[in-house]
Order: structure tokens, then sequence, then C-alpha cells
């Protein structure tokens, strides 16, 4: 308004439902950061070469890096090697616009070395303009299920090849062969208590192509243990799994000779026909490993289910020389025995009855 007077012109705009927007945008972000840090699956978010930007608690947790540490890597940094080709198809088929979103199996490999399976889903999120943007992933645990599935293939791999084997000596090596590869083992040796049950020797032993072991494999049949010595002794005496996660601290020769080809990890466990231990299986790993609850459970049903086909087995041959025994007598006595059912018909007869009758 000027000094001679005059008029003001006001003009009002209704911003109510800007306000509002705006209120219940800030509203949504906050919902979505409650539920993002909140959320029991892991979940990341990443540039399109996979570069992570943001990251919530329970995804730092799953592969035990930081926030800060995981914005300097991208999801291919902490993908197990032998995944990282069906991760980077993946993100180049959304990229290419065939799919929209991806779900797969696949694992991480954490900042301490271990590796943690998770089911992935993976989506790329596009613009107005349609253009690419960002990845969003959600990775649930499933190292349950997937170590449920090891152990159950585990228990397979040995009864078929119990079943498939005429005897031990024949099933062993295929017993020792699958648990290695079901289990993730490199090197498997079964020992066997012998007949005196005073010492416990080398039987066989079963080991991945690859590294060389030898020298270490050429130790097992010039020792043999007594209760309480050595891994095998242990497990005698114990009748139960024994580990032993880091031979370092070991110094019997076996130990050193392990340690000399790069062999680390060592559990054994024991082969059972009802309570008596008859025998010992131990498996050998590159790096230091321990027991678990489910590795538990399955060596006590492998080791009884070995343990009573071994008894079985051996029950048939013993049968088997006995009845050779009596049929070898029949056959060189001079009197004449036969064997006659009810009705009076010779079921068996041994030579010299033969000779009396023609």
């Amino acid at each position: 308004m000027g000094a001679s007077g005059g008029q003001l012109l006001t003009i009002v705009s209704d911003i109510t439902e800007r306000l509002r927007a705006e209120a219940g945008e800030r509203e949504s972000e906050t919902r979505f950061k409650t539920l993002f840090d909140q959320a029991q699956a892991g979940m990341a978010f990443t540039s399109l070469d996979g570069r992570m930007t943001t990251v919530n608690p329970a995804f730092c947790q799953l592969v035990g890096y930081d926030e800060a540490e995981l914005r300097k890597l991208s999801l291919l940094d902490i993908t197990y090697a032998d995944d990282v080709p069906a991760l980077k198809e993946a993100m180049a088929a959304m990229l290419a616009g065939d799919e929209e979103g991806r779900r797969i199996e696949k694992r991480y490999a954490r900042k301490d070395g271990d590796q943690v399976w998770v089911d992935l889903n993976m989506r790329l999120v596009r613009g107005a303009d349609d253009r690419p943007l960002y990845f969003q992933t959600v990775a649930v645990d499933i190292r349950d299920r997937k170590r449920a599935e090891v152990l159950q293939a585990a228990r397979f791999a040995v009864t078929q090849a119990l079943v498939t084997s005429p005897g031990w000596d024949k099933a062993a090596p295929g017993v020792l062969e699958g648990l290695c590869r079901t289990l993730d083992w490199e090197l498997a040796e079964y020992w066997e208590v012998d007949s005196n049950r005073e010492a416990m020797r080398f039987i066989t032993s079963w080991k991945r192509p690859g590294r060389d072991t030898s020298a270490f494999e050429a130790t097992a049949p010039q020792v043999t243990y007594r209760r309480g010595e050595g891994l095998a002794g242990r497990v005698w005496e114990m009748a139960a799994p024994v580990a032993m996660p880091d031979l370092a601290g070991d110094s019997s020769p076996r130990a050193a000779a392990a340690l000399a080809v790069g062999l680390h990890g060592i559990v054994g466990f024991p082969v059972r026909s009802g309570r008596p231990v008859v025998g010992m299986i131990s498996l050998h790993a590159w790096a230091a490993r321990d027991l678990d609850d489910g590795l538990i459970a399955v060596m006590s049903d492998v080791g009884s289910q070995i343990g009573e086909f071994v008894e079985r087995k051996r029950a048939e041959i013993a049968l088997q020389e006995s009845e050779k025994r009596i049929r070898s007598v029949l056959d060189n006595v001079s009197d004449g025995l036969a064997t006659i059912d009810l009705t009076g018909v010779i079921e068996s007869a041994n030579p010299a009855v033969n000779k009396l009758f023609g």
C-alpha cells in the first residue's frame, strides 16, 4: 500500500492437502524404517552394480559385517565363490528387462569364514520413466533346512552303500565316500576293534581326489590304539563322538603328519553293535571344525546302522563256516545219516546213505 493509499493484493492458497501428503509421506517413511530396522530377514538395497547402499541390522548379523564395512562391498564380494555366476546372471537378466525379480537359494561368505545359506528374493526397482534405479534384496536364513537336507543325504548315502553290498569290506569305501561327499569332509577312515578286544586297528579309508595326503594316510596302518589312546582309543573308551577341532595343540605323530599335509580338523564317532563299540569312523577336513547337534545325531544313527550291519554279516559268515564244518563231518563219516520230514520223505542224506542204498 502506497503513501497516497491504495490496495493490497493477497493471494491465499490452500495447502492442506500438500501438508497432509507430506505428513503421510513422513509417516510412511517412519513405518518403513521401523519395519526395515526390526525385520528378522536380512534386507539390503544396492546400486545397479551390486554395491550396497543401505542394509538393515538383520543383514549385518547374517553376514557378520557392520554397516560401515558393507557400504564398501558389493553383494558379489560377500557371495560364496561357487554362487557368484548365478547371482551375476540374475542381475543381468533383470537389467535386460527379461524379468522383474528372481528368487534363488545361495550362500553368503561370512566375515568369519563360514558359509550361510539364504533364500534370496531380489528385485530391480525402476523409476517412473522405467529407468533402472537400484536392486532390493531380502535374504532369509535357511541354514537349518539346508543342514537337515545334508544330514538326511548322509543317512541315505550310508544306507544305499550298505544295501547294495554283500559285506562290510565292499560297503566300507562307499560308506566313507558318502559321508565325505554329503557332509563336506576331505578324508574318512574306518578303524575296527580286534577279535580279542585289545586294540583298534586301521581297516580302510576314502579320500576326495585333489590335494595329496598320502604321507598322512601311510601312517594309519603303522599304528594301533588301546582304550584311551589317540582319537580312536578315546572314541572306544567314551563310546561317543569326539572332536579335535584344531590339531595344532596335539603333539602325537599322526597329528603332526595331518598338519604337515594341511589337515586341521578331525572328528571320530563310534560304530556300535548294541552297546559294545566295534569300530570307529574318523572324518578329516582342511579347516578346524567342531561337532554340532545335527552331526552328532547323524553319527549316532550311522554308527549303530553300520555296527548292526557288520555284526549281522559276521554272524552270517560264522553260520556259513559252521555249516561247512558240519557238512564236512557228515560227508566223511561212515555211518549213513539222513533227515526225513513228517511224511517220510528224505530231505537230505550224506554220501554214506547214498552208498548204502545205491
